[in-house]
């Protein structure tokens, strides 16, 4: 119970001390925790000596929230919780009762594969367009190869996207970023996804009026360096207010089916199993955290996606991927 005693520790501490500048505090364990209060209360935050770093901050939302180094955060709007992973450890405060669990596993490095050189800049960096499958990952754009003569290309999912063009007025989410829209805003649109996943979320609307949201979501190391980010997509997409939310999951054939030259390629068959890791991860949190069991579409592409491989939501919440409607 050590991380909910110091959360709580934290939690109470930024909130006792919005007049204090620097003032020094400590739990019931000995660990050093101090509080800082800047403009009058607008910014504070506390940090645990013995643990690692927790902060608390309170803007014009109202939000207090603490974090450390295994992902751990408060949060109080109307109620005040912290939730972590795995095990949910969590607290909450309804009418002054504390609740709290016992503190999460710590989450599983995905690794490197070790026979593929240069792994981390690939599983870092190319998301940024189409991966080079003869140098494994080495940097360089894979090289088309020439249509033959007399036979058309079919659509379909086993053959990879050709580029389009970004619908006109459509709103561009880069690598990395996220976007949300109502009905009166134009298309949410990303492409060039490599090892990257491709995230939308469409639900009614509330007062808000926002109905869907896109995240480019760029695939880091560990589930552990992502989790700020998807953190903060998780909060914006219940703070839009949208209610039977259901997500597209957009992601690489992991199986290698659609990569049949490469299947039984022990090095990207090792490649291919890192990257599952990370996407099973992902999912598990868009079911569990977001939009529930059941609710997830998974549309997966090659890994040679030849510069295409792009994602859009429509004002009507109609979602089309590579150019289908799905």
């Amino acid at each position: 119970m050590r991380y909910a005693k110091s959360l709580s520790a934290v939690v109470a501490a930024a909130i006792l001390a919005t007049s204090a500048l620097g003032q020094l505090v400590h739990d019931e364990s000995g660990y050093d925790l101090w509080t800082r209060s800047e403009d009058d209360g607008d910014y504070l935050y506390a940090r645990d000596e013995g643990f690692g770093e927790l902060y608390s901050r309170d803007d014009e939302a109202g939000m207090v929230y603490a974090r450390d180094e295994e992902g751990l955060y408060a949060r109080d709007e109307d109620d005040l919780y912290a939730r972590g992973y795995e095990d949910e450890l969590y607290a909450r405060d309804y009418d002054d009762e504390l609740y709290a669990r016992a503190a999460p596993k710590a989450p599983k490095e995905l690794g490197a594969a070790p026979a593929i050189k240069n792994y981390k800049e690939t599983f870092t960096k190319y998301c940024k367009g189409p991966i080079d499958l003869k140098g494994k990952g080495k940097g360089k754009a894979a090289k088309a190869k020439p249509k033959a003569k007399g036979k058309k290309r079919e659509d379909n999912d086993s053959l990879p996207p050709q580029r389009r063009a970004m619908p006109t007025g459509a709103r561009m989410v880069k690598m990395g970023d996220y976007d949300f829209g109502k009905r009166t805003d134009p298309i949410l649109f990303s492409d060039s996804f490599g090892t990257c996943a491709g995230v939308i979320i469409t639900g009614t609307p509330n007062a808000a009026g926002v109905t869907r949201g896109l995240y480019h979501v760029s695939m880091e190391a560990s589930w552990d360096a992502l989790k700020p980010k998807w953190n903060a997509f998780v909060r914006d997409v219940f703070r839009s207010g949208m209610t039977n939310m259901k997500a597209h999951f957009y992601i690489i054939d992991t199986s290698l089916a659609s990569d049949p030259d490469y299947k039984d390629d022990p090095d990207m068959k090792a490649w291919a199993a890192e990257l599952k890791t990370g996407y099973d991860q992902l999912k598990k949190e868009l079911e569990t955290g977001v939009v529930g069991t059941g609710n997830v579409k998974v549309t997966t592409h090659a890994f040679d996606t030849r510069g295409g491989a792009e994602i859009q939501v429509k004002p009507d919440n109609t979602v089309i991927i590579d150019g289908r409607t799905r």
